[in-house]
């Protein structure tokens, strides 16, 4: 497996074919916000595709993606997920290993994953757990500290793979850098607590 950096077409397509499936509308950005974004250099866009199947020369076949929000070497996963007919084979896995490597000059690799605690039905509780579980079993850290970015809580874990883990006060501002970079001030003090 590898990652490819994708095209404006394929983003849009992605979206509108699983990114929509995938997150609920109160966690997905508009289309033209991602689009504005990546103009901007400030969001990547990465899809995973099988190396030994894949060519430049057609469409490629994603098995999954993850989207970026980039502040000059400070990173934040905006988006990541597996194809339903892909997952449970460890591509998610796959995934998060590919990333740590593309951006292996990264200085550090945030990651929001929802609030177990906060969880409204026995049901979401364990869905968030197995998240939380899953970023921590491949290698990312808690970093004790949670956030509300539109209304949803949110725990922060960092790659370890960095070249060095942050303090806690470290990791609030860099995301409050990361989200000041993405949005209007207004916005951003509305919708973004740490």
């Amino acid at each position: 497996m590898r990652l490819i950096t994708l095209t404006p077409e394929l983003i849009c397509s992605n979206y509108e074919e699983h990114m929509c499936e995938d997150f609920p509308p109160v966690e997905l950005k508009p289309l033209k916000n991602i689009l504005l974004a990546l103009e901007k250099g400030i969001y990547q866009c990465f899809g995973l595709v099988d190396e030994s199947d894949y060519t430049e020369s057609q469409a490629p076949r994603l098995y999954g993606y993850a989207y970026l929000i980039k502040v000059g070497e400070e990173y934040l996963i905006d988006y990541l997920a597996i194809y339903p007919e892909y997952r449970d084979q460890g591509l998610g896995s796959e995934l998060l290993k590919l990333i740590g490597t593309e951006l292996s000059n990264a200085t550090s690799i945030l990651v929001e994953v929802e609030d177990p605690s906060s969880s409204s039905s026995p049901e979401e509780l364990e869905t968030r757990e197995r998240r939380l579980s899953f970023y921590l079993r491949n290698g990312l850290i808690s970093t004790g500290v949670n956030a509300l970015c539109f209304s949803v809580p949110y725990r922060l874990l960092e790659f370890k793979s960095v070249p060095r883990l942050h303090s806690q006060s470290e990791i609030r501002k860099l995301y409050k850098l990361v989200y000041k970079t993405m949005l209007p001030p207004k916005m951003y003090e509305e919708n973004i607590k740490v």
